[in-house]
């Protein structure tokens, strides 16, 4: 009898600890029905918008580090002059895939040499 009403009070120590350290990292005060003021735990955004954007720039740069690594920069340049000739979204696209410093370095990675 007494090891269970022991384990139930660790239990309940354990289960308000809890609480206490989610409502320390931010907590927003509500109004129950009843006029009771109730604190839930703030959530944190965890920035993984911010880091899915980054991953999808860095992909894009790698790619373009490809293509122009392997197409050659003449062949590159041709393409995107088609692109600018185009219609708007081919002249979106146009922008996005003019070779930059970066790319340039990327391509030089990626096919062994540095330009």
């Amino acid at each position: 009898m007494e090891d269970a009403k022991r384990a139930e009070f660790s239990q309940r120590v354990q289960r308000i600890s809890r609480q206490h350290r989610k409502l320390s990292r931010g907590h927003v005060a509500t109004i129950a029905p009843t006029g009771l003021i109730e604190l839930k735990p703030q959530r944190k955004s965890s920035g993984s918008a911010m880091r899915s954007l980054l991953a999808c720039l860095v992909v894009l740069m790698g790619f373009k580090g490809f293509l122009y690594g392997q197409i050659g920069e003449t062949a590159y340049g041709l393409r995107i002059l088609q692109l600018q000739n185009g219609s708007v979204l081919e002249k979106i696209g146009a922008s996005v895939m003019y070779p930059d410093p970066i790319t340039v370095t990327i391509a030089g990675v990626l096919s062994g040499r540095s330009r």
